[in-house]
């Protein structure tokens, strides 16, 4: 773990202005934003995540291969990604196939993300809710643009 702290510090070091994507991943969208070390915003987009939530077929690895492929597509460049950590499951959670499909895409989108984008160039990271929130302001964004979507 060191040895990657090192290494990212390096890559920090290096970079004028590094960029950062902030992502927060839910099964319905993808949130991102994009900003720069000196705060300045270069926008934000929601795009779709998985169509039939209800469907088991939709979390089959090779469907949520594609899926994950066409969104990383389309995250803009950066030079490091700071996911939202995800909730924990509990024992007797209620919501357990719901966070285990959530788990399988995010990871799915992270895999494709780190080849992609080769990981010595590019700094991945999960980062608390709260964080992603503070630098991003994504929450706000992302639950209205999906209950508008739901209205529509």
């Amino acid at each position: 773990k060191q040895w990657y702290q090192r290494r990212d510090m390096k890559l920090w070091e290096r970079l004028e202005n590094p960029t950062t994507v902030g992502v927060i991943v839910t099964l319905q969208g993808i949130g991102y934003s994009k900003i720069d070390s000196m705060k300045t915003h270069y926008g934000w987009a929601i795009l779709p995540g998985i169509e039939n939530i209800a469907s088991q077929i939709s979390f089959q690895q090779r469907n949520l291969f594609c899926i994950a492929s066409e969104i990383v597509e389309q995250l803009p460049e950066a030079d490091y990604y700071l996911f939202e950590e995800l909730l924990p499951i509990l024992p007797k959670d209620p919501y357990m196939k719901h966070k285990v499909n959530l788990i399988k895409f995010r990871s799915t989108l992270i895999t494709i993300l780190m080849t992609k984008k080769s990981e010595d160039k590019v700094g991945i990271h999960n980062i608390k809710p709260n964080v992603v929130d503070n630098l991003f302001k994504l929450r706000v964004e992302m639950k209205e643009l999906l209950s508008r979507k739901a209205w529509t």
